[in-house]
């Protein structure tokens, strides 16, 4: 694996790299600073990260959110700080950190602390190579051309069309035009960087070539790019630039198979859903709480008087809603409360300071879960919180909809997921749940609950029912 290392501390880079290079046989390259570790990045493929946040010139926070906006934009990434709780590494942690190592730097801890990481990263490798060998549907008949001005991510490209198909490069608009003159590709792939003949001017002239009626014309750009490029409607389809294999090819076939149905960008997301959002709250817990948390299966859902945080994640252009809740028992708030705000024991905390607290975590699990989806080519919006006290918990009849968590000292909370059509955009800004009210009901568009099939809550498994039957697991008989 290579590795980036970026601190404006000597010993720390000095250490990070023995230890990466002895003990994980690890490729090493340093950076003082923000700045130096983006030119970096544009001039060599790393694995992963490693980023101080305290650093002059540019901070690490500042490049984090550069990195998450570019075509690295999923490139894994570790932080090191010396807190837990400050609003930095909180932010960071929403920006989809990958790990963290706490300063100062002891050479045990954090050889323990990196063979954890590195692990996570080398499966994740290894799965997105067991991914390679699996047969992707692409016609052999079919000509691609990669018109890209980055060398890597042309590369990239090149890498999965060669063995599948006819693939031809350019690294400039003028050789992309001479080749759709000479060849007729089926599909185009438009990037960056093109010279002269820029993006924008190169489709036009595509779309002006009669031979090429039938062409299929696609962006890639960084994902915060996504919205204003499909805006100006120049694109067959608009994927995010990904270094991340699985992730490409779910844009790609996404975008070259699926059709027909007006949820097609979610029925690829959805069933990754929930496994997403444990993996977002264990990295959460792990970071803000300095506790390990796992979901099980056998423990019962929180009963009694509950605090509760719930948010919205709406994917703007789908007519559909997930509604996440987090609740948990008043003591525990007060342990979670205690825990990411390092209070005192003794501190007494009031319902506000526990809501606030609660809403925090929850954001910052949705955030990790948001990054999720935008790499995967679905940008999505968190809506505002809503927060409460109830006598009774959340409830919902939907299967898995369900996650309890707990923590290894005995913390136990949950996690309710439930997705809804949406009749219009507006739909998602209104308050999802009726806190007044015993049970939990959610109603469309503001309408009064009517304990009728238009007023309910969809579970993730009854949406993937009606949505992709295939794609929930059968009941073992």
């Amino acid at each position: 694996m290579k590795i980036l290392v970026v601190d404006d501390d000597p010993g720390s880079r000095i250490m990070l790299k023995r230890l990466l290079t002895r003990d994980f046989d690890c490729r090493v390259t340093e950076a003082e600073n923000g700045l130096e570790a983006l030119a970096r990045l544009d001039e060599e493929h790393f694995s992963a990260l490693l980023l101080d946040l305290y650093m002059p010139v540019m901070g690490g926070l500042e490049t984090l959110e550069m990195i998450r906006q570019s075509a690295h934009s999923s490139l894994p990434v570790l932080i090191m700080t010396a807190e837990r709780g400050e609003a930095m590494v909180k932010r960071a942690v929403a920006l989809g950190i990958t790990d963290y190592l706490v300063k100062p730097l002891k050479p045990n801890q954090t050889s323990a602390r990196l063979a954890q990481a590195l692990q996570t990263l080398r499966l994740s490798s290894a799965g997105q190579s067991d991914a390679d060998s699996e047969p992707v549907t692409v016609d052999e008949r079919l000509v691609v051309l990669v018109a890209e001005g980055d060398p890597d991510y042309r590369c990239f490209l090149m890498d999965f069309f060669r063995p599948r198909c006819t693939a031809l490069e350019a690294s400039t608009g003028a050789d992309a035009l001479t080749l759709c003159l000479q060849e007729t590709p089926g599909l185009v792939f438009v990037g960056g960087e093109l010279g002269i003949i820029d993006a924008e001017t190169l489709v036009q002239k595509v779309r002006g070539m009669s031979a090429l009626s039938t062409t299929r014309v696609i962006a890639t750009v960084p994902r915060s790019r996504i919205a204003e490029t499909k805006a100006r409607g120049a694109y067959d389809g608009v994927i995010a630039c990904s270094f991340v294999r699985d992730v490409f090819l779910d844009q790609f076939e996404r975008l070259t198979v699926l059709t027909g149905r007006p949820a097609q960008a979610l029925e690829r997301i959805f069933p990754r859903f929930r496994m997403g959002l444990i993996a977002a709250t264990e990295k959460v817990c792990d970071i803000t709480l300095t506790a390990n948390v796992e979901v099980d299966p056998e423990l019962a859902q929180v009963t009694g008087e509950t605090l509760a945080a719930t948010m919205l994640l709406t994917p703007p252009e789908h007519q559909m809603t997930v509604e996440v809740t987090l609740q948990l028992q008043p003591d525990v708030a007060d342990a979670v409360t205690r825990r990411m705000g390092d209070y005192a024991e003794d501190r007494p905390f009031t319902d506000e300071d526990r809501t606030e607290t609660l809403s925090e975590l929850l954001k910052m699990i949705l955030g990790r879960v948001q990054n999720t989806l935008a790499e995967h080519g679905v940008p999505s919006e968190i809506g505002p919180s809503e927060t409460g006290r109830r006598q009774a918990p959340v409830a919902t009849d939907e299967t898995g909809a369900i996650m309890t968590f707990k923590t290894e000292d005995g913390l136990r909370f949950d996690l309710i997921a439930v997705a809804r059509k949406l009749l219009n955009s507006d739909a998602a800004k209104l308050r999802p749940y009726h806190w007044a009210d015993k049970n939990f009901k959610a109603t469309s568009c503001g309408e009064p609950s009517s304990g009728t099939e238009h007023g309910r809550t969809l579970g993730i498994g009854k949406l993937l029912d009606r949505l992709w039957p295939s794609a929930k697991p059968k009941a073992a008989a």
